[in-house]
C-alpha cells in the first residue's frame, strides 16, 4: 500500500482559472475576491461558485473585476439559501450593471 499526501485545502482559483485566463487576469480576480470576502474566499461555496461562474464569464467576455464581483454576489446569494443553479440566469444581467 502506498500513501499519497493530499491537501484538503486548495486555492480555489489556481487550477480552475489557469486554462481560461492569463496569469494577470487570474491574479486580479483572486485579489478582488479576497479583498471583498477576506478569509471567506477559501469557503467551499466560493470554490463551487467560481467553477460555475467561469464558463458564464467566458461566454459573456467579462473583465476580471466584473467576474470577481459576480463571484462575490453569488456567494452572498448562496448565504441566503439559493443554489447557483437558481440564480445563474441573472448573471448576464448582473454583469452589465454599473457598480457604485
Amino acid at each position: 500500500m502506498v500513501w499519497m499526501p493530499i491537501s484538503i485545502f486548495a486555492d480555489p482559483f489556481s487550477d480552475l482559472l489557469k486554462e481560461d485566463f492569463e496569469a494577470g487576469q487570474t491574479l486580479l480576480i483572486r485579489n478582488s475576491v479576497f479583498q471583498k470576502l477576506g478569509g471567506k474566499s477559501k469557503d467551499p461555496k466560493v470554490i463551487e461558485i467560481t467553477k460555475n461562474t467561469i464558463p458564464w464569464a467566458i461566454m459573456e467576455g467579462l473583465a476580471p473585476d466584473t467576474i470577481a464581483d459576480l463571484i462575490v454576489n453569488q456567494y452572498y446569494v448562496s448565504l441566503s439559501g439559493l443554489r447557483f443553479t437558481e440564480a445563474e440566469d441573472a448573471i448576464p444581467i448582473l454583469s452589465k450593471l454599473e457598480t457604485f
